[in-house]
């Protein structure tokens, strides 16, 4: 893999391939994959704010307004905002679930899920290339490695949502094990239907009804 240091969303990016071990670096490159995250992100606050009937679930049944709040993802596309609604009288929010923004993590989340899935099939001198190229410290990307092989797999979402993945996927090989089971043609389809899967980890107070929300 041959990475110039202009960006990540640019023709100057050279990805070359060579079997499977490179699907995560094609998906890094594809110019296309921001639209349809904020496409996806569309669709699922419509879903959102459809399951709740545009009220307020807080107590006051009041109408929700849109109201997004700021967040600048490294790594990725400028995306300034992430979509939200407001309360209009107790100023509570409903934030929709994400396909561009896992949780409060620095960056954007398709880099979070296909840097740390690449770590287990790089060489030690592709992984320091790519860090430099995105801009990822040694000491992030193994809070990344952490967070996945840790926290995820202990996480509620994960122990509901893990019995619908036949086989059984390795937890020792996070995300790279759950990436293959979304991934196994390398389709830009697969990675969005990965990102929508995890979803529910980026909020807790989207309606129930969505089928998205965490637990």
């Amino acid at each position: 893999m041959e990475l110039a240091p202009r960006g990540l969303f640019s023709t100057s990016w050279v990805v070359k391939t060579k079997k499977q071990e490179n699907w995560c670096q094609k998906h890094l490159a594809d110019e296309l994959l921001p639209q349809l995250l904020e496409k996806g992100d569309d669709e699922l606050a419509e879903q959102s704010l459809h399951a709740c009937q545009g009220l307020c679930r807080h107590g006051c049944g009041k109408k929700l307004h849109r109201s997004d709040y700021k967040r600048k993802p490294r790594g990725g596309p400028s995306w300034a905002k992430r979509l939200s609604y407001c309360c209009v009288q107790c100023r509570r929010r409903m934030t929709p679930p994400s396909m561009r923004f896992l949780g409060r993590k620095v960056y954007a989340g398709f880099i979070v899920v296909l840097v740390a899935a690449m770590h287990h099939g790089l060489s030690a001198d592709r992984v320091h290339r790519l860090r430099e190229t995105l801009g990822i410290d040694r000491r992030t990307l193994t809070h990344w490695r952490q967070w996945w092989l840790e926290s995820f797999v202990a996480s509620s979402f994960w122990k509901a949502a893990r019995g619908r993945l036949i086989p059984v996927v390795c937890q020792h090989t996070m995300p790279l094990s759950l990436w293959l089971r979304f991934a196994t043609d390398g389709r830009r389809d697969r990675l969005l239907d990965l990102l929508k899967f995890l979803a529910p980890l980026t909020t807790s107070s989207a309606p129930a009804a969505t089928g998205y929300v965490r637990r």
